[in-house]
């Protein structure tokens, strides 16, 4: 019976064994993708970077071309409309 136990022991230590090893190689997959996974987050974050650095520089060029459009856009009005009411009836010379 001692002999019996000891089998029985040492099958189960084996079985036990083989679980933990497949659960060690899907620990050290799982640590892999986390690795992978901060790859990905540092690069996303230097994208992000760069992009805050483009949007800084490029910005104050946007704006004052629209500064520019918003000028000339009034410029334009003021041309267009007739300066007096008197000349808006007036034939043209």
């Amino acid at each position: 019976m001692d002999r019996r136990f000891r089998e029985s022991a040492a099958r189960t230590n084996a079985r036990f064994n083989a679980v933990d090893a497949r659960f060690n190689a899907v620990d050290g997959r799982f640590d892999r993708l986390e690795h992978q996974f901060g790859l990905m987050l540092a690069k996303m974050d230097s994208i992000g970077d760069k992009l805050d650095q483009n949007l800084k520089r490029i910005n104050p060029k946007v704006d004052h071309c629209l500064n520019v459009l918003h000028e000339h856009e009034e410029r334009i009005k003021k041309i267009e409309r007739p300066s007096s009411p008197s000349q808006e009836g007036a034939p043209p010379q």
